[in-house]
């Protein structure tokens, strides 16, 4: 048998979102009376009404939060990485952008309009209409050969050689002379 509570009590304030009255009853149930279906609480020092209604019961907020338990294990770290569509041939390690079709193209730092619209470095080669992976996380290549810092969008290829044109972003930063983690830093106008 459950019932509907309905709880008068001092009013701290209204939620905004839920338009529910925020009640703390922090009081044990004893028993439902099954003749008046009437929840039989203890509350001290303020006095709580409790109403049937419906026989449905509505829980405002009640009791007090319990110990934390124990932790459980670690989950997966994440990828950082995302699937999209290849509008253009896409080769692996390229910097990617998303057009207003909402495809991967390779970006290139020469182009005004690739500036805020990177969004991570291709892990794979995709034709058009295939799916590549776009990574803003870590990415390891035993053919690079980096050196420890940054990494920036070029002519569509990620160079350490910062652009002296167009406009120039860190995609990545080089962790090892193979190893890059994706790092979007926001886009520079350069002046000629």
């Amino acid at each position: 048998m459950t019932v509907e509570i309905v709880v008068t009590a001092p009013v701290t304030e209204v939620n905004p979102i839920t338009k529910v009255v925020d009640v703390i009853v922090n009081a044990p149930v004893v028993e439902v009376n099954p003749v008046s279906n009437v929840v039989e609480i203890t509350v001290k020092p303020n006095v709580v009404e409790i109403i049937p209604e419906n026989r449905t019961v509505t829980l405002i907020r009640a009791g007090i939060q319990g110990p934390q338990g124990i932790r459980g294990p670690t989950g997966p770290s994440g990828s950082g990485s995302f699937t999209m569509i290849a509008g253009e041939i896409i080769g692996a390690n390229a910097p990617i952008k998303v057009n207003a079709d909402g495809f991967a193209y390779i970006a290139s730092n020469l182009v005004g309009t690739d500036s805020g619209n990177i969004v991570g470095i291709s892990e794979n080669s995709a034709l058009i209409g295939e799916e590549v992976q776009v990574s803003r996380g870590e990415l390891h290549n035993s053919n690079w050969a980096f050196v420890l810092g940054a990494i920036y969008v070029g002519d569509r290829i990620i160079t350490q050689t910062p652009p002296a044109i167009g406009f120039t972003q860190i995609i990545a930063t080089a962790i090892s002379p193979v190893d890059i983690i994706g790092t979007l830093f926001h886009p520079v106008e350069l002046t000629a």
